[in-house]
């Protein structure tokens, strides 16, 4: 792919954007493959070396915000006498609507890390019984209660180790709900980029 042909789909694909962000972003790529030409690269070379262009579609949307491509998608919207006139008519039936959806998205995300907070306290839990029995039976040992004090070491060694286990279980499921979390909020960003395209 020639550097021509590669700015010219990156500006297609980055058409939710503002002019001179578009500009930005064409600029800078076309600086890298300058430079890497520079360093003794061909320009198919240097272009092939930045990636696919959904990659950087990707990496573009990660670094903005997902309120400014809303709000540059809504500045571009021009509506129609006759869609005006349905938003106003249709109002009582898609406002509820809207906040029904709003509100079950922000539960489903508020339930979301409810969980994730429940099995750290578990965690926090487990660990602090543990010392918490570890720290008795040392103190049964010293006023010779031997068997009490032995049983709560056992006691308190066997939470420590589910605390361990429990560690590493809340570990991967709060990175696999910041993978999720991260994942749908770069879809919801590609559908403005994948509507424009589409135009």
């Amino acid at each position: 792919m020639t550097r021509a042909e590669f700015l010219n789909e990156l500006k297609d694909r980055l058409k939710v954007f503002e002019k001179p962000e578009i500009e930005n972003w064409l600029n800078y790529y076309s600086e890298i493959i300058d430079d890497r030409m520079e360093d003794g690269q061909s320009e198919e070379e240097a272009v092939n070396s930045l990636g696919s262009i959904d990659a950087i579609i990707d990496e573009i949307l990660q670094q903005t915000p997902i309120t400014r491509l809303a709000k540059t998608k809504l500045n571009r919207k021009t509506l129609h006498g006759w869609e005006i006139a349905l938003l106003i008519l249709g109002f009582p039936l898609w406002f509820p609507l809207l906040i029904s959806a709003v509100a079950v998205i922000l539960a489903v995300y508020a339930s979301l890390w409810a969980v994730i907070i429940s099995l750290w306290s578990v965690f926090v839990a487990f660990l602090s019984a543990g010392v918490g029995v570890i720290i008795g039976g040392i103190v049964f040992i010293c006023v010779s209660k031997t068997l009490s004090g032995v049983a709560s070491l056992g006691a308190g060694f066997i939470c420590i180790g589910l605390s361990v286990f429990c560690f590493f279980g809340c570990k991967a499921v709060t990175s696999g709900a910041i993978w999720l979390v991260k994942k749908l909020v770069l879809m919801l960003k590609n559908s403005f980029i994948k509507k424009e395209a589409a135009k």
